[in-house]
């Protein structure tokens, strides 16, 4: 019993499941109602997976590359690490990604709080697109991290600057967000866009440790290989 029992230790990842909420909003002449989904993350010990809607993104970090799979399109594209979004995408979208990317500040507050059982420290973001001379997309977040996590921390950090590159952020708000001290439980989101207000939020709802599931970190059977991506892949 004891053996088994180290073996199952030995072989468990870490898994997180977090709830995203949207509220209803009005864009281009259509409403949009309030959505809420489950994102999911599987931290292992040289691979990380996330599933994000019908996006599945496996960061292979002892081979250094990333694989991301549309499961309803049923392709996938690989890529190395660290990340060179010319070579994942296409030459007209990485035009238009360069064009639009996100810039924005990163502020540690002395605020702390308990949520649930994780003792978190308070962040304030604020991000934009710079855009024929102004700021679109203005969006504030308080967003809180806490170093009470069953994995490494500074491995994670460096995996998830590739996940930043894939939301278009630029290298200056990358190196920023590289120095919260910590995993992100809670954030709150307000975005201003064409005279709107957005509210948004990301909640873990638990980290538990167990197996995997054998597919976690694989390319479904059948799915086809693509060279690069165009922005219609990530819808």
């Amino acid at each position: 019993m004891i053996v088994m029992l180290f073996s199952t230790i030995l072989t468990a990842d870490v898994y997180i499941t977090i709830k995203e909420q949207r509220s209803a909003f009005y864009d281009g002449g259509r409403s949009f109602p309030a959505e809420d989904s489950i994102r999911e993350q599987w931290i292992g010990e040289d691979k990380i997976a996330a599933i994000v809607d019908n996006l599945h993104f496996i960061f292979d970090l002892k081979e250094n590359g990333m694989i991301m799979i549309n499961r309803s399109k049923e392709f996938y594209v690989e890529t190395p690490l660290p990340l060179d979004m010319s070579k994942l995408l296409d030459e007209q979208f990485y035009a238009r990604v360069l064009m639009f990317q996100t810039q924005g500040t990163v502020k540690k507050t002395e605020e702390t709080r308990k949520i649930g059982k994780w003792d978190c420290r308070k962040y304030e973001i604020e991000t934009w697109i710079e855009f024929e001379g102004g700021r679109v997309n203005e969006t504030i977040r308080q967003v809180w991290v806490t170093t009470d996590v069953p994995f490494n921390l500074e491995k994670f950090k460096r995996t998830n600057a590739n996940a930043y590159k894939l939301n278009n952020y630029g290298e200056e708000l990358i190196l920023a967000l590289k120095e919260m001290k910590g995993y992100q439980i809670l954030s709150e989101t307000t975005t201003y866009s064409r005279g709107d207000e957005r509210k948004s939020s990301q909640e873990v709802i638990e980290i538990l440790e167990k197996e995997p599931p054998e597919e976690i970190y694989s390319i479904p059977e059948g799915f086809t290989k693509k060279e690069k991506l165009s922005q219609q892949d990530f819808s």
